[in-house]
C-alpha cells in the first residue's frame, strides 16, 4: 500500500507538466506512450517498479487533461495494484482528485459497506520550484456498517 502511495504521488508530480499555453511538459504529448519507472535501494537493489501508460490526452478552451494508468510492482515483479489518474491543467495550474490516491484493490474490503467519500484537488502550479508553498490537498471518508461507524 505504501509503494502504491508513493508512486501515485510520483506519478501526481509528473503531471505537472501535462502540455497547455502555460502548462510545460513533462508527460508524452500522445496517447498510449508508456513509461516505466524502477526504484533501488542504497545498494543499487531494485525494490520496485511502476509502469504507466497515457490513455487520453483531452484539449479544450484553454485546459488540458491528461488520464493514465499506472500499475505499480514489488521487487520481484508481482502487481501491486493499478489506478487510473486524472490531472487537469487550467491557468498554470494541475488540478489532480484526491480520489485518485484511492486504492481500488485495498477498497474491496468495504465493498458490503456504505461508504461516503469526499474531497478536494491537490492543486501543483505548473512551474514549480524549490521553495513554493504548496496547497495542502484533502479528502474525507466515511463507513457505516450496520451500526459500525468510522
Amino acid at each position: 500500500m505504501k509503494k502504491i502511495l508513493l508512486n501515485c504521488i510520483f506519478c501526481s508530480i509528473l503531471f505537472a507538466g501535462v502540455m497547455a499555453q502555460d502548462c510545460p511538459m513533462y508527460y508524452p504529448d500522445m496517447e498510449n506512450a508508456v513509461l516505466e519507472y524502477k526504484q533501488y535501494d542504497k545498494k543499487g537493489g531494485l525494490t520496485g517498479s511502476s509502469v504507466q501508460k497515457v490513455t487520453n490526452i483531452r484539449k479544450a478552451a484553454g485546459t488540458t487533461e491528461v488520464t493514465v494508468t499506472a500499475e505499480s510492482f514489488d521487487a520481484k515483479g508481482k502487481s501491486l495494484g493499478t489506478a487510473q489518474l486524472t490531472a487537469r491543467c487550467e491557468g498554470g495550474v494541475y488540478y489532480i482528485d484526491m480520489k485518485n490516491y484511492m486504492n481500488q484493490q485495498s477498497m474491496e474490503s468495504y465493498k458490503d459497506m456504505e461508504m461516503t467519500v469526499e474531497g478536494g484537488n491537490l492543486e501543483l502550479p505548473a512551474s514549480m520550484k524549490a521553495g513554493d508553498l504548496l496547497k495542502s490537498g484533502d479528502m474525507k471518508m466515511s463507513f457505516s456498517s450496520g451500526e459500525w461507524r468510522s
